[in-house]
This record gives C-alpha cells, structure tokens and sequence, in this order.
C-alpha cells in the first residue's frame, strides 16, 4: 500500500488564507487523467503569469467543484496564484485561462511529504480535514488541493484542505486541540 502514515485529526492545522489574485484553468476529468491535467496546468499556468509580467505567490491549487472517480469526469479549477499586474493586452488571458479574485477563507489542511502524495493519502487527508472542519464550523462542499513545484524545506510537496466558516464566527486563536494558526 502507498499509505506512509495513518492520520488523525492531531495531524490537522488551519489557517487564514488572504485574498488571493490567481489565474484560473478549469476542466472536467477523470481521477486517472488529474495528476496530467494538473501537471499540465500547473506549467501552463506558470508560463502565462511570467509573460504577461506577474510573479507566482505560492503553490498551484486545484479546487474540487464535484467527485471525481475513476468512472466520473468531475469539474476541477486548477489555480495559481499571483502578484503584479497581469498584461496580456486587448486579447485578454490565454484562451480558457480567466483571471479571479479568491475571497479571504479558513482552511483546515494536512501536509503530504513526498512520499504521501498518493490517492490513499489524498483521501485519508480530505476524511480527517472534513472532520476537523466539521467540528469547528461549516464545510465547504469540497476540498482544496495544493501542490508545490518542489519539496519545501521541511519536505511537504502538497497539501489537502478543506475550507470552512467557523461557526458563529468567532476564531480562536488556536484550535481546541492546541495546535495554532500555521
């Protein structure tokens, strides 16, 4: 089995995620075609944002819009983030490409080392993630997906969160478990 740990939710943190500029592909696949549609993305995505004079932010995001199976082509939104101003003259992004503005949100996440981005994993991070948003507030429908381009330097290459309001909206500043904003 790929699984290199069982998590729980001792393992899950959250976070304030600030408004985010990002530049946005969206698609709908099939889990075998993901990790492709997402590399794919992800370079091309990268590509566009330095040739139209921006700086990348942070790691690449696919938000889940529906399941996505083996059998069922669900609707994904590959991100990236950005600073700068984006010029791509009177054309506009590169076609399919759409320029957004992410609101504020709160995320509760799981970090993957390398040898933890599998489906098990994957999918082990999104039950405990959902649980812990669950417990401390309103879920979003779906999880969010991050990906760095290379292992950071204390090894994560992806996280698995779920973002959530939190009930009554009252924010702690640290989680009932004791772990704080990361």
């Amino acid at each position: 089995p790929a699984m290199t740990r069982r998590l729980s939710l001792n393992h899950v943190q959250h976070r304030r995620v600030e408004r985010q500029r990002v530049l946005s592909l969206g698609y709908h696949v099939s889990s075998p075609d993901l990790t492709r549609c997402v590399d794919q993305a992800a370079t091309a995505l990268h590509a566009a944002v330095l040739a139209a004079g921006g700086e990348v932010s942070g790691p690449c995001m696919v938000t889940y819009h529906g399941p996505v199976s083996g059998a069922e082509r669900g609707p994904v939104e590959i991100t990236l983030p950005y600073t700068g101003e984006l010029a791509f003259g009177e054309a506009g992004p590169p076609p399919g490409m759409e320029q957004l503005e992410h609101p504020p949100r709160v995320e509760a996440f799981v970090r993957l080392l390398a040898a933890e981005v599998n489906p098990q994993m994957a999918d082990a991070a999104c039950q405990v993630t959902r649980r812990y948003a669950s417990d401390n507030g309103v879920p979003a429908r779906f999880p969010h997906e991050y990906y760095y381009p290379r292992p950071q330097p204390d090894g994560t290459l992806a996280e698995v969160a779920w973002p959530f309001r939190w009930r009554n909206q009252l924010e702690p500043a640290a989680s009932p478990l004791g772990r704080g904003r990361a």
